[in-house]
């Protein structure tokens, strides 16, 4: 998810929030306990702002001390709470619309549904990688936890 450096024309390769590759490597420097969770400013990201991740989640890539399989655990889980924080927020929102915005609605989380699927999915044919399937599940998580900010967002 490298942007593009307007100054010189060249990629910008820099990791930010929302590439599923930062939540692998965070979780793994974690994991060695050369940051600790406080460390981590999640409150933004290129979008807006970016749910933070819960404090089972932390716990449980420290427990996961870095083993893929472990931490796969960990990013299934959390990505389970992350859609039931999204699914809550998607509830509130339609709860403040009229009938033809929530029909918009509904299409946009649908269409988003098939990006983030089809992006995950795509990553995932590209990379192969040993982490391939984690790097996945991220792009996963990282997509939900965006969106979910974005429904909050349009609350206001």
């Amino acid at each position: 998810m490298a942007g593009f450096n307007q100054k010189n024309k060249a990629p910008d390769r820099r990791l930010h929030l929302a590439h599923p590759l930062w939540c692998v490597c965070m979780a793994a420097l974690l994991a060695s306990g050369s940051a600790a969770a406080g460390d981590l400013d999640t409150s933004t990201g290129p979008d807006g702002p970016v749910e933070e991740f819960s404090a089972d989640y932390f716990a449980c890539q420290d427990e996961a001390r870095g083993m893929a399989p472990a931490m796969q655990k960990c990013v299934d889980a959390e990505l389970v709470l992350q859609q039931r924080h999204m699914n809550d927020a998607l509830g509130r929102l339609q709860q403040q619309l009229d009938q033809r915005s929530v029909s918009l609605l509904q299409a946009s989380q649908a269409h988003w549904a098939d990006y983030k699927n089809s992006t995950c999915s795509f990553h995932h044919r590209v990379n192969k990688s040993a982490m391939a399937p984690l790097e996945v599940a991220a792009c996963h998580l990282d997509a939900t936890m965006e969106r979910a900010a974005l429904l909050r967002h349009w609350q206001r």
